[in-house]
């Protein structure tokens, strides 16, 4: 069952003194089984659970397969329209839907360098310098990566299952300076499973080769042994697309993107793929570091 019909579900047995149920939805953040968004929450609601009454944004439900019954109240004010993630730039979240979209061009209108800095460098240790250069006082650094990037292991980032498991993340989210399982250490990354509704100040994003980015599309991959195969999935694709949606929206003032130079004896690193996720990214007005 869903993540909404297991919440409701509990919530539903206190029959005598009934229940509230505040559910604040972004979008594209749904990524693994289970999770779901607003029409989600709205259709479990109307098919499983008709005895509640469901308050929502009119803007929140446009262009979504929900069946609106007499239980669904459509209120403006419920649509919260203002982002205070990156409270510099309000228009980030467009920024990182067109470059998930595809859309260079309209991607570059969004972006801000200088209220909310987005650059690129081809070193992870000029990005680790541009974290610790650009972040005043005690504002919050950290390694990003998606938790299907396997081939930045030669680059000294694991974000195997068995190896994260390991980390205390809850210390690494605020463990000061000095702490070696802080994530002021900028030795391990959190996946999008372990930042998922947190934020760091400034991040680091290591780009690996599962989401290739170019104008002819987004390309979601999966790694089975040593070749990396499109993911054909359509829910699997969406997944593959959102861990990159939630890495892109973790920092509140900037972010530098590491995108590996690759090897050409490797063909899980392929060094032309990343080329061209480079270019694209220049495109959308990412500014180069290097």
């Amino acid at each position: 069952m869903s993540e909404p019909y297991q919440i409701i579900n509990l919530l539903d047995r206190h029959e005598e003194s009934g229940a509230v149920l505040v559910a604040l939805c972004g979008t594209g953040q749904e990524i693994h089984d289970g999770e779901a968004g607003t029409d989600e929450w709205i259709n479990t609601c109307v098919k499983y659970f008709p005895n509640w009454s469901i308050i929502t944004g009119a803007n929140t439900v446009k262009g979504m397969n929900i069946e609106i019954t007499s239980n669904v109240c459509l209120v403006d004010d419920m649509h919260l329209t203002e982002p205070v993630r990156a409270h510099r730039a309000k228009d980030h979240a467009k920024w990182v839907d067109a470059v998930l979209e595809g859309r260079a061009t309209e991607a570059k209108k969004f972006i801000d360098q200088d209220e909310f800095s987005i650059v690129l460098t081809r070193s992870i240790n000029a990005a680790r310098q541009w974290l610790k250069e650009s972040a005043r006082g005690s504002r919050r650094v950290g390694l990003l990566a998606s938790s299907s990037a396997s081939r930045l292991r030669p680059y000294g980032l694991e974000v195997s299952g068995d190896f994260r498991k390991g980390i205390d993340y809850p210390k690494w989210f605020t463990t000061p300076k000095g702490n070696l399982n802080s994530s002021f250490a900028l030795e391990v990354a959190a996946t999008e499973f372990e930042c998922q509704g947190l934020e760091l100040d400034r991040v680091c994003i290591a780009w690996c080769w599962d989401l290739l980015l170019s104008e002819q599309g987004v390309q979601p991959r999966s790694i089975r042994v040593d070749t990396w195969r499109l993911v054909t999935n359509e829910r699997k694709q969406q997944y593959g697309i959102n861990k990159y949606r939630v890495l892109l929206t973790r920092a509140r003032e900037g972010m530098v993107i590491f995108c590996p130079r690759g090897e050409r004896d490797d063909p899980t690193r392929s060094p032309e793929e990343m080329n061209l996720v480079v270019e694209f990214l220049l495109k959308c007005g990412v500014q180069d570091l290097d």
